[in-house]
């Protein structure tokens, strides 16, 4: 009989992990994924909006996805841990236009011309060259375009934005020339 004998190695699987990844909004940047290890050639991420080794909140859309996190070592030997990444609404906002104005218009109420569609709570203000609160003052922004914006901040730090350009038109100048003199009864 002839007997053949083998040297078998079996190698450890590679100590994986990944840190938690906190939430983010949707119209957040894409932005680089961190916190695997070990690090090094080996390592890589998958993932609904994973992109190499970045996270595009866009492409994944709203919910809750699983990044995770793959080590090949230098036997070929693998393992993976994963994290969950929270990608959370911004709020819905609609803005309507603004007709041109005078400069001499007076104070417009900005109440009602932008809305909240839909939230998760949290606040809203106007900005822009002239207004004040949810005031435009054409006299402050002056003769010229001018964009206003309705900004909405959620509760959970979210933030969405949109504008419209409202015209200031320049107060006319009226000019009147002496009048002659005129006599009475002719």
């Amino acid at each position: 009989t002839n007997d053949t004998s083998f040297v078998i190695t079996v190698y450890d699987n590679p100590n994986v992990s990944l840190d938690p990844i906190q939430p983010v909004c949707l119209n957040e940047d894409t932005f680089r994924l961190k916190g695997g290890a070990p690090t090094g050639i080996g390592g890589s991420f998958k993932g609904n909006g994973v992109v190499g080794a970045f996270f595009d909140p866009a492409v994944s859309g709203v919910g809750l996805h699983t990044v995770t996190y793959v080590f090949v070592d230098n036997n070929s030997c693998k393992d993976s841990a994963s994290a969950n990444v929270r990608v959370d609404s911004i709020p819905q906002l609609s803005m309507s236009s603004l007709p041109d104005i005078c400069a001499d218009n007076g104070i417009v109420n900005l109440s009602g011309v932008a809305s909240t569609i839909s939230s998760n709570g949290g606040s809203a203000i106007y900005s822009g060259n002239g207004v004040s609160g949810s005031s435009f003052n054409p006299a402050i922004a002056g003769p010229g375009n001018h964009d206003i914006t309705y900004t909405h901040t959620d509760a959970i730090g979210c933030i969405n934005d949109t504008s419209i350009t409202v015209t200031v038109n320049p107060v006319p100048q009226v000019t009147l020339s002496a009048l002659a003199p005129v006599c009475q009864n002719i």
